[in-house]
């Protein structure tokens, strides 16, 4: 009887330890496979951004190109052969240009206009200083200056202002910062100023309808320009924030211009449209989160928006003094001129700004509209230019030098650092072996 009890209790036994056996099998399988998704995850994401950055530097060195950069004098002289055809259109057409020697320039409006721009360029270092210290704990202002100003250097000399954020990207990462964070740092520049920009324009807009006392031509192209361009943005946001729906309509619209023959290769622009979305997911989801920060990026810019758009008001004041009467005249049509220029394939909306800043404000500067403009285009666009190649030059022969010297001797101080407590270990080491052994001999 007992043999028989033992043998029952040996097999059930042997069942516990056999299903124990099987879950401890099953929570390793399950553990593994966990691991390896999330392995393969993180692979997924590390294979994107690489194809990101590839993309990028891959824009970078087309723009580098000496075919490119032949096209971007080419679009320079195309600049300045506009702005010289204005010149010898007020000279010979209307008669009416003043002579420099005439010209009554007041030193405090022209002080508050280089404040202006300062503010401008400070807001915009402001904040790729601020998401370099949220992405990588540090602030580093130089390298948020050279990102940023450079950066507007790319899109002054790029058709459609593209060239920017390919550039910032891959300078930010030829400088140790993450991967990750060099390229979301561009992306929410990018974003945060769309926002603010859509903001203010949609409210000059209101204002210039309701008023309706501006040149029929610009505000019909300016209305185009601001609906194009806000609904690129909303678009993008709705279907960032709407997963299903929002791929569903990515492959309806696809297929209609298709079918419409607009787009030739439907896998790769479906690739190229949802790779935006999952972007802007991911910089709004980010955000999101801390309110301070979201706060602080839209503040940053509405001073780099708004500022820009005052630029006209101050080059007005600087030839005919302060006159406030007029400001929100000359701000919603800086709105409409900037919104008119987005039709212009010419680097910094060329042409089309130039007639839109002749036709909007030639009644306010009379003789001196030449020289208004002259001065307009030097803070909106020429000085992008001057600094934009300073720094490329500084950078080619002595930053980039300076920098990995930098880098070399940070490394060489933290190897020597670390070798001096490895030898200070290794003494107290020695030290305590000596004691004990002097302990002993003495016992």
């Amino acid at each position: 009887m007992k043999n028989k009890r033992k043998q029952v209790i040996d097999e059930d036994l042997t069942i516990v330890k056999e299903d124990s056996d099987a879950f401890v099998e099953q929570s390793t399988l399950d553990k593994t496979q966990e691991v390896k998704k999330s392995e393969d995850k993180t692979q997924e994401i590390q294979d994107k951004q690489k194809e990101k950055l590839d993309e990028a530097e891959q824009a970078v060195s087309k723009h580098s190109s000496r075919k490119k950069k032949i096209t971007n004098w080419i679009f320079f002289f195309i600049n300045i052969a506009i702005v010289v055809a204005m010149l010898l259109w007020q000279i010979l057409g209307k008669g009416e240009l003043t002579a420099p020697q005439n010209l009554t320039i007041h030193f405090w409006p022209f002080l508050v206009l280089l404040l202006v721009f300062l503010a401008i360029v400070l807001a915009d270092t402001f904040t790729t200083s601020y998401l370099l210290k949220v992405s990588v704990g540090k602030w580093r202002p130089g390298l948020a200056f050279k990102v940023s100003e450079v950066g507007r250097y790319y899109d002054n000399v790029t058709p459609l202002g593209t060239g920017g954020q390919p550039f910032q990207i891959t300078y930010l990462k030829s400088h140790d910062v993450p991967l990750q964070s060099s390229m979301s740092i561009p992306l929410a520049k990018m974003v945060f100023q769309q926002l603010v920009w859509v903001t203010v324009s949609f409210v000059c807009m209101i204002i210039a309808f309701s008023r309706n006392s501006y040149n029929p031509y610009v505000i019909t192209i300016s209305t185009i320009g601001f609906v194009l361009g806000s609904f690129v943005l909303f678009m993008t946001i709705f279907l960032s924030a709407s997963k299903k729906v929002g791929k569903k309509l990515v492959v309806w619209t696809l297929r209609l211009l298709q079918k419409m023959k607009i787009v030739k290769n439907y896998e790769k622009q479906y690739e190229k449209v949802m790779k935006v979305i999952e972007d802007y997911q991911s910089v709004m989801k980010q955000y999101a989160k801390s309110p301070r920060g979201l706060i602080i990026l839209l503040f940053s810019y509405a001073i780099k928006v708004i500022g820009n758009f005052t630029l006209p008001y101050f080059v007005f004041c600087t030839f005919k003094g302060f006159d406030g009467s007029v400001f929100s005249n000359f701000f919603i049509m800086a709105v409409m001129m900037d919104l008119a220029a987005g039709f212009s394939p010419l680097p910094g909306g060329s042409g089309v700004s130039e007639i839109s800043f002749e036709v909007l404000f030639t009644l306010y500067f009379a003789g001196d509209t030449f020289w208004a403009l002259l001065l307009w285009k030097f803070f909106a666009n020429y000085v992008y230019l001057l600094q934009g190649l300073g720094i490329i030059i500084y950078d080619k022969f002595y930053g980039d030098r300076k920098y990995k010297w930098t880098l070399r001797r940070e490394t060489l101080m933290m190897e020597s650092s670390i070798f001096k407590q490895d030898q200070i270990n290794k003494f107290r080491a020695d030290r305590n072996k000596q004691r004990k052994a002097k302990a002993k001999n003495k016992a």
